[in-house]
């Protein structure tokens, strides 16, 4: 298109002829939908103004691009069959990255993984596969791996049958579980609970300073909140955490922390600032209330 100043912009067919003859006020922040998914078919009953995020839902539902190829996930007990638009929305259901997403689908094997569930394309149209060794698939794929757990604060051990159950526990994915298991030696997660395998039969692993490393693992650094009046000190593991039980913001938050000197009493009557490991030590004992 060119106007009188000879300025050109260039405008899909579609939206020219929706914008003329299906007018809208809000169009400027609308998209246009084809119907019948052929982008080369613009007649008006084909045409339809959508959101941007409808727009995305359609393709993925119509698998129109890769990587949004709708799937079909079985589990394995019940029978019961669940469609999903995208790999990426089974993923987000089920706690499964992308690519354990892809390699579950892409096997084509019909095994049963650990969560008991099997693994499709929809558009795959044979029969679903009955395994003969079910356990055998349940055994080799992890999902009767048991795991200890031990609390650093209290020294308990816990056990676990299934490394799906801890994963619940530890409001983790069993992938980020399984991955962390295999490249670190008693990882720590929140609540400072270390983790191994039960068939690990080295001595626990005891960590230089468990607090900086579980935030080291969650991208985030320690603050300390003190009680001017009483000298209680809160630690928490985030600052989103922090700031909400204080009525601040992150910014109000960080500015706080990192201009304020250790002995700096705001007007709510609290002190912030980092953890520091040798006002405060490696464990949590020092703290009469946490965050974790």
């Amino acid at each position: 298109l060119v106007n009188d100043c000879q300025c050109r912009r260039q405008v899909s067919r579609s939206r020219v002829l929706c914008t003329t003859f299906k007018y809208r006020d809000d169009h400027k922040f609308l998209q246009i939908d084809h119907v019948n998914c052929n982008k080369g078919d613009d007649r008006l009953e084909n045409l339809e103004w959508v959101t941007g995020k409808e727009n995305c839902r359609r393709a993925a539902k119509n698998g129109l691009y890769k990587g949004a190829h709708p799937v079909k996930v079985r589990d394995y007990a019940s029978g019961i069959v669940t469609t999903y638009p995208s790999i990426a929305a089974a993923g987000r259901d089920l706690g499964l990255n992308k690519d354990m997403m892809l390699y579950r689908l892409e096997s084509g094997d019909g095994r049963v993984y650990p969560e008991g569930k099997q693994y499709k394309f929809a558009e795959d149209l044979t029969n679903w596969e009955d395994r003969e060794d079910v356990q055998f698939d349940i055994d080799t794929f992890g999902v009767c791996k048991k795991a200890l757990v031990r609390n650093l604060e209290t020294g308990e051990v816990t056990e676990f049958e299934k490394l799906s159950d801890l994963a619940k526990v530890l409001k983790v994915s069993l992938a980020a579980l399984s991955t962390r298991l295999s490249n670190e030696k008693h990882p720590i997660f929140r609540g400072l609970n270390q983790v191994k395998l039960k068939s690990d039969k080295s001595e626990w692993r005891v960590p230089e300073n468990a607090i900086l490393e579980l935030c080291g693992n969650i991208a985030d650094f320690p603050i300390v909140v003190v009680n001017a009046s009483t000298g209680e000190k809160t630690l928490y593991i985030r600052q989103i955490d922090c700031a909400a039980e204080h009525n601040l913001r992150v910014s109000t938050l960080n500015y706080r922390v990192k201009h304020g000197n250790k002995s700096h009493v705001y007007p709510d009557g609290y002190i912030y600032r980092y953890y520091s490991p040798k006002l405060d030590g490696s464990t949590t004992s020092a703290f009469a209330r946490r965050v974790l």
